[in-house]
């Protein structure tokens, strides 16, 4: 076989391939193209940036919270993954500020899943500032330093604005919700709580951001 007809036949499998997840995952109906997306030089077609909107409050995100880990270690450096929380209530404040002190002091990844189990298993109050100050005194953090990064400072209110910003431009009334290089969103009611789809859309929007074939 001839190099051409073998690079005839790789692209005709690729288009197939692409058409294929085209018909599968529907604009409009399992994702949206964003119209304004935010500019952000972080996101790069090397590595596209994936913002999760959540809660920890939020039933739905934890019982996907396992499955999202695994997602997020599989893709490794391919991707920059972060999240952003939401209040839609303010009873939803302190668990957001919460998530904002665990990612200054470098604990996100140790403390998320504390806080999950707290409020989802331990049925505890993360609006309660005892509950959050005693889990962050277990993780190294003293009642002086929890005090000053909890306290209204420029910075967190900058925090919570910039985030309720996101949650408005996005259109992010629905968590867990997913932002793929500020180019498109979906969530998990977008594919109807089906887990398995809603990660295989994020690796179809992931290679779309990349401009890569499917």
């Amino acid at each position: 076989m001839n190099a051409f007809i073998k690079l005839a036949i790789i692209s005709l499998l690729a288009f197939g391939h692409t058409a294929l997840a085209a018909a599968v995952y529907q604009e409009g109906k399992d994702y949206t193209v964003l119209s304004s997306p935010e500019l952000n030089t972080a996101s790069t077609k090397a590595q596209p940036e994936i913002i999760e909107f959540f809660s920890y409050n939020c039933p739905a995100c934890y019982a996907l919270e396992p499955d999202l880990q695994q997602w997020v270690e599989k893709k490794g450096d391919k991707i920059r993954f972060f999240r952003s929380p939401v209040v839609y209530q303010p009873e939803w404040q302190n668990a957001a500020k919460a998530y904002y002190i665990a990612a200054a002091f470098g604990l996100e990844d140790k403390i998320t899943p504390q806080l999950f189990k707290a409020a989802h298993e331990k049925g505890e109050d993360l609006n309660n500032y005892s509950t959050l100050e005693a889990l962050f005194a277990a993780n190294g953090i003293d009642k002086a330093q929890f005090k000053k990064a909890m306290s209204s400072s420029l910075s967190m209110d900058l925090k919570l604005k910039q985030g309720e910003e996101w949650m408005h431009n996005y259109k992010a009334y629905v968590i867990p919700a997913f932002v793929v290089a500020h180019k498109y969103k979906t969530d998990l009611g977008m594919v109807k709580g089906d887990r398995e789809k809603l990660f295989k859309l994020l690796d179809f929007l992931v290679s779309q951001s990349k401009g890569e074939k499917q």
